[in-house]
């Protein structure tokens, strides 16, 4: 606005541009925002015409009348940036045409948005790859560059920069080969060319797997590794084997075993961690040690050398009591930590030393720490045999704008500190202060660091020393995205002058590195590094130009999955040593045996197991010849599982109880009667399932407004409708249609049925379709349609002029308060000047949309209840035509919200619809803590499709509007 003002300034100073009319010659203006054009008028004006761009919105039009006025526009977001003419041509009564141009400036906008997909599992040795997707949603092109930050090497992105035009989409390919058996998240970081401080981030996570079939391993497993390796030298043969075995032995107790063996170190350990504590065995070479801790207490024991020692601690509550024993040194000591306020916190202890065969000497200390949000800081004061200690630290958390850190400690007699402080005097600069003491020797250094966001160069200087005598240093570094290069020069006293040269060269998978050093000898340096597919060799080779001498070191590695070979030479003129190496790696993994389960505590879970069989006979018991039913689902509570080829099944689950749902592959067996499974912690217990004969019908209900009995577009479904089944022998089964108008009704006895609609539930003016009589047999379930036929009075007409009719279609006849509905009226018999509603809510417009057809919205009042009356009225020349209507108003929700489909995979979409009964201009959903705007399909529809979670799992979904929640569905993520 502050431009714009200038601008309107200087032409009301300078510009006219014809007799009677004048605009600003120049304005500036931002997409997605509003600009004002001033507009002055001179003299009788016949008309007035404006000419405008594309993306322009007029939002107020020019009156034609002398004076002075604002002509409104709305500039569209996403506009690209530019220059655009508004045109004004102003007619005079003496039928001349004056024309004014106003250059509408609309400013660059940088921005854009990064849109990665879901991680993923990948076996370790194999690579995975993602693409990408960017969305220029600024109004102007960019260059974006691509880094990846990644904590070690295994990802790559193609391309490394991109180029977008303004609303323009795009992407690259990032490729990940992770190097080791743990989750590998990458950084990727998107710089715009434009714009070198804006930076978007994102991040992808994979998830490695050791070995094939690592995902699908319990909670109860044990996983295994064997690596061995070794290869000849130039001074003999060297390996080395190792075996671990680590994971869970019961829902009690999880442990790990390992053995190794080189020839100058075996080594064996255990560890064993549980609710009772941790217990812990390892040997290495002639060195035996043992810990564990139960509680408040803590103990170990060592071995070495032919000497025993151990310790011994106890910790109840606040105190501390420690006792430690060895060949040399004995020591008891006991404490109490006691809290003073939020962060602060003192600490006295009392001991009693004794070394070797000497007297016992007491002795103390105090301890005080602060443990602040923003600060850190202790300190100690300690007496032992007539010597007096003292220490401290103090350090600042954060240091964003200024830093700073210190120690200090006094140890008979020796007095030493350091202090390190920092403050930011901007963005880019940063001056540090350095000052140390040591036995009287004062050390000081100073320096400035300069490194600016998007700025390829760094410099730092400073000055450093010992008491009076100065030193100097200084830096500087330029890096450019495939070469580097640096210098540094510095200067003291007990050294002279020293300085480096350096550059580096880089390149896909190639990295060059020449260097120039002078300290105390001037040495000359190359290092190079190439990595392709597998391979990988490096090398290094430094010359002393005052000894006229060098010394080299090259290496050759290829890696292959679970094994790898590595080879080098290091040494100079004069020696050298050589090496070849190979490793072998074997990783595995397997369920813990039941009863390895049951030795270490068994499960915190109850089980319940056996087969799955068609019980033919219906006696509940599995008789010769009847057989498994293989892939059955079997359901309680939280558990879930299918029946192996054998039919056999086991299900587990925390302890209670729940009931039990079977149903087999295709639909044709169930259980006869229902099943309530009890669970109970570490309970066991066996339980056959007989399956029956089945069957099960599943259909829609609509209203059929044509009555042709098939849904057509436009009929829609009906919620909440009871759908009665009555079979033979007085049988009969109730189900209620869903949102979408589907029911369903299984584990039924085969045979035959009557299927018929509750014409309670129907709508007000309808009446339900004719019953349907059906056979059902064992198998998958038959589809129906169950119609709801209007009655033949289906619109209430209400006279009030001889020749005038009108027709008003509401299409609800109950509705929840708030609400507002879409009503369409005919009129037959008269051409209204008009056509309105009136209720308890107001009176309202209907607009006209074709011949005798107009449309508007019924708004329902939030307080009202009950029955709820209103009228339609036709205004004409001969008076008013009238009809009286009444719609039901019921308490309900305001929006339904449908997901489509119920079950996905990670990464799959997912359609989200909303139908709202209320006009709104904004909808969103929330999915586990995230926001996703709706679009708008028509006036009441909502919807968007998205891709699904990577982590497995029930997801909820929100549907918000006005700040609260309307409506809630969900989905799930399968594995």
């Amino acid at each position: 606005m502050g431009r714009a003002a200038l601008a309107v300034s200087i032409w009301l100073a300078l510009a006219a541009f014809a007799a009677g009319l004048r605009v600003p010659p120049q304005l500036e203006a931002d997409d997605g925002a509003f600009v004002s054009i001033p507009l002055e008028l001179q003299g009788e004006v016949q008309g007035l015409d404006l000419e405008y761009p594309a993306g322009f919105k007029l939002l107020s039009s020019p009156e034609p009348r002398p004076g002075s006025s604002l002509v409104n526009f709305f500039v569209e977001r996403g506009l690209p940036s530019g220059e655009y003419p508004v045109r004004f041509v102003l007619q005079g009564e003496d039928g001349g045409r004056r024309t004014a141009v106003c250059n509408v400036s609309v400013r660059p906008r940088v921005d854009f948005a990064v849109e990665t997909p879901p991680g993923r599992e990948v076996l370790l040795g194999s690579s995975a790859q993602y693409w990408i997707n960017v969305v220029n949603s600024g109004n102007v092109a960019d260059e974006l560059a691509i880094e990846v930050r990644v904590p070690d090497r295994g990802a790559t992105v193609a391309p490394g920069k991109l180029e977008l035009p303004a609303g323009g989409r795009g992407g690259f390919l990032l490729t990940v080969e992770p190097r080791s058996a743990q989750p590998l998240v990458v950084i990727l970081a998107l710089r715009s060319g434009r714009n070198p401080e804006l930076v978007r981030y994102a991040s992808v996570r994979t998830d490695v797997l050791p070995f094939a079939g690592a995902g699908e391993l319990g909670s109860r497993s044990l996983r295994y590794k064997l690596t061995a390796e070794g290869g000849p030298t130039d001074s003999g043969w060297l390996y080395n084997l190792q075996a671990t075995l680590a994971g869970q032995l019961s829902d009690y107790v999880s442990g790990s075993f390992s053995a190794g063996y080189s020839p100058d170190r075996p080594r064996l350990g255990l560890n064993l961690n549980g609710d009772w504590g941790k217990l812990g065995l390892s040997v290495a070479g002639s060195v035996y040690e043992g810990h564990a801790s139960s509680g408040d207490w803590q103990g170990s024991l060592r071995y070495a050398a032919g000497a025993l020692s151990g310790n011994l601690a106890w910790e109840p509550g606040a105190w501390r009591f420690g006792l430690g024993a060895g060949q040399s040194h004995q020591r008891f000591s006991a404490g109490y930590s006691l809290p003073l306020g939020r962060w602060l916190r003192l600490e006295p202890l009392l001991y009693l030393d004794r070394y070797a065969a000497g007297p016992w000497e007491a002795g103390g200390k105090v301890s005080l720490e602060l443990d602040a949000p923003d600060w850190l800081a202790s300190g100690r004061l300690g007496y032992l045999g007539g010597m007096l200690t003292a220490s401290g630290e103090v350090a600042r958390r954060r240091g964003e704008d200024y830093s700073f850190r210190g120690h200090w400690f006094y140890n008979g007699g020796v007095l030493g500190a350091y202090l390190e402080t920092g403050q930011a005097l901007s963005r880019a600069y940063w001056l540090s202060q350095e000052l140390s003491l040591f036995q009287g020797a004062l050390g000081w250094r100073f320096g400035l660091r300069y490194a600016a966001t998007g700025v390829p160069w760094r410099w730092s200087l400073g000055a450093a020393g010992t008491n009076l005598n100065p030193g100097g240093y200084a830096r500087l570094s330029y890096r450019a995205p495939t070469w580097e290069t640096g210098a540094s020069l510095g200067w003291g006293p007990d050294r002279g002058l020293t300085y480096s040269l350096a550059a580096t060269l880089r390149q896909e998978g190639t990295g060059l590195t020449a260097s120039y050093s002078r300290a105390s000898e001037d040495v000359l340096g190359l290092r190079i590094n190439h990595t392709w597919k597998n391979w990988e060799v490096s090398g290094g080779y430094d010359y002393s130009l005052n000894r006229q001498q060098g010394s080299g070191e090259l290496k050759i590695s290829y890696e292959a999955g679970r094994w790898a070979l590595e080879s080098g030479l290091r040494g100079d003129a004069a020696m050298f040593r050589w090496w070849l190496s190979g490793s072998l790696r074997v990783e595995g993994g397997f369920q813990t045996p039941e009863a390895l389960v049951q030795t270490f505590g068994g499960r915190r879970t109850g089980r319940v197991w056996g087969q799955v069989y068609a019980d033919a006979n219906k006696n509940g018991v599995r008789d010769a010849g009847e057989p498994a039913v293989a892939g059955a689902y079997l359901a309680c509570g939280g558990a879930r599982t299918l029946s192996d080829s054998a039919g056999a099944y086991s299900l587990e689950h925390q302890p209670g109880g729940c009931e039990l749902n079977v149903q087999d592959p295709e639909g044709r067996f169930g259980l006869p009667e229902e099943v309530e499974l009890t669970f109970t912690a570490n309970g066991d217990r066996r339980l056959d399932l007989g399956l029956v004969p089945v069957a099960g019908v599943t259909g829609l209900v609509w209203l059929d407004a044509n009555e042709n009995g098939v849904r057509d577009e436009g009929e829609r479904y009906l919620a909440g409708v009871g759908v009665r089944l009555l079979g033979p022998d007085g049988f009969s089964a109730q189900a209620r249609s869903d949102a979408r108008g589907r029911f369903a009704i299984s584990y039924l006895p085969p045979g035959a049925y009557r299927l018929e609609l509750d014409a309670a539930d129907l709508p007000r003016l309808a009446r339900p379709g004719p019953p349907l009589e059906m056979e059902l047999e064992p198998g998958p379930l038959p589809f129906v349609g169950l119609p709801v036929l209007p009655r033949e009075l289906r619109r209430v007409q209400t006279f009030s002029l001889a020749d005038a009719t009108i027709y008003a279609e509401l299409g609800r006849a109950s509705a929840p308060p708030g609400a507002e509905l879409p009503l369409r009226v005919t009129i037959g018999g008269m051409e209204p000047s008009g056509v309105f509603v009136e209720s308890a809510a107001g009176r309202f417009e209907l607009e006209p949309v074709g011949e005798g057809v107009y449309k508007g919205y019924l708004r329902v009042p939030d307080d009202a209840s009950g029955a709820f009356f209103y009228r339609v009225v036709a205004r004409g020349p001969a008076g008013q035509a009238v009809q009286e209507a009444m719609l039901l108003v019921r308490p309900g929700p305001l929006a339904a919200l449908e997901v489509r489909p119920a079950f996905v995979g990670p990464g799959e979409r997912v359609s989200v619809t909303a139908r709202l009964l209320k006009l709104v201009e904004k909808a969103e959903l929330r999915i586990g803590g995230r926001v996703y705007p709706l679009e708008r399909q028509d006036e009441l529809t909502w919807a968007l499709s998205l891709p699904a979670p990577a982590e497995p799992g029930r997801y909820a979904v929100e549907l918000w509007v006005n700040g609260g929640k309307w409506a809630e569905a969900a989905f799930r993520v399968a594995r």
